[in-house]
C-alpha cells in the first residue's frame, strides 16, 4: 500500500495539485488511502495467495502453450523463463478492480 501512497504524492506534485501530504515521507497518508478506497468502492485490497510447489512445477511452457491454444487461437504465449519465477512466502497486498 505504501507504493500507492507514494504514487499519489508524486502525481500531486507533478500536476501541481495542492495537498496536505507529508513532504518528509514523500507519500500520502493512511487517512488519504482509506478515504480514496471509500470513494472508489470498485477498488479493493486483496492479499494474493501463494502457489503450491506442485503448481509451480506444472507451470512449464507446454501447459501454458496449451492454455493459450484452447482459450483463443489468436493469442500467442509469452516467452517464459522459469528461472525468473520465485515463490513468495509473504505476499503483499494488492489493489484490485472489480470492474474487469
Amino acid at each position: 500500500m505504501a507504493d500507492v501512497m507514494r504514487l499519489a504524492y508524486q502525481l500531486a506534485v507533478r500536476n501541481g495539485i495542492k495537498n496536505k501530504f507529508r513532504k518528509r515521507n514523500e507519500k500520502a497518508g493512511r487517512k488519504w488511502l482509506k478515504n480514496f478506497l471509500r470513494r472508489h468502492p470498485q477498488i479493493s485490497v486483496r492479499n494474493p495467495e501463494g502457489l503450491s510447489l506442485s503448481r509451480v512445477r506444472g507451470f512449464t511452457p507446454e501447459p501454458v502453450a496449451q492454455f493459450f491454444k484452447s482459450t483463443n487461437p489468436q493469442w500467442t504465449p509469452f516467452n517464459i523463463i522459469l528461472q525468473d519465477f520465485t515463490i513468495a512466502t509473504k505476499p503483499t497486498a494488492l489493489l484490485y478492480s472489480t470492474n474487469i
